[in-house]
């Protein structure tokens, strides 16, 4: 239907619409910004979606580091554990046990890695105690580990 002014039309919103009869250019100026259909987000819905991503990414690394962290504390405990069940067979190997520490690393093949062991007399004369500790440089913190071990020793 035509009228003075211009033509009426359906909206996308199922709205009667009055178009007034302008050039293209001038449409939106005329309308006002509420008869054309909008498109895109407002800042409000980009600034709750980039906090909602922002909180999910802190999770998501956070989770990574400590994955990261449990990974290295299982390799150290892995490692240290191999390396000082070594180095009480090098002792258990030994005929006669002498009371005293001693210490030393690992070589090339395990750099950072150093050892510390105690052989300590205990109450009953036919009893060592062997105490070896590894312990890996490069971490600062749950980076030494320890096996205590009693070794009966005959009495001729």
């Amino acid at each position: 239907m035509k009228t003075e002014k211009g033509k009426r039309e359906r909206g996308n919103s199922g709205r009667l619409l009055m178009i007034p009869n302008y050039r293209a250019g001038a449409l939106s100026g005329a309308l006002g910004s509420s008869a054309l259909p909008r498109s895109g987000f407002t800042l409000l819905e980009v600034v709750i979606a980039l906090a909602i991503m922002a909180i999910v990414l802190v999770a998501v690394f956070h989770s990574q580091a400590q994955s990261l962290a449990m990974t290295a504390e299982a390799r150290f405990q892995t490692m240290a554990a191999m390396l000082a069940q070594g180095k009480l067979a090098e002792i258990e190997a030994t005929p006669s046990l002498s009371l005293g520490e001693e210490q030393g690393d690992f070589g090339d093949d395990h750099p950072g890695y150093r050892w510390k062991t105690v052989v300590a007399a205990t109450m009953d004369e036919r009893l060592r105690l062997i105490e070896v500790a590894v312990t890996n440089e490069r971490l600062t913190r749950n980076n030494t580990f320890r096996i205590r071990y009693y070794k009966y020793r005959r009495t001729s």
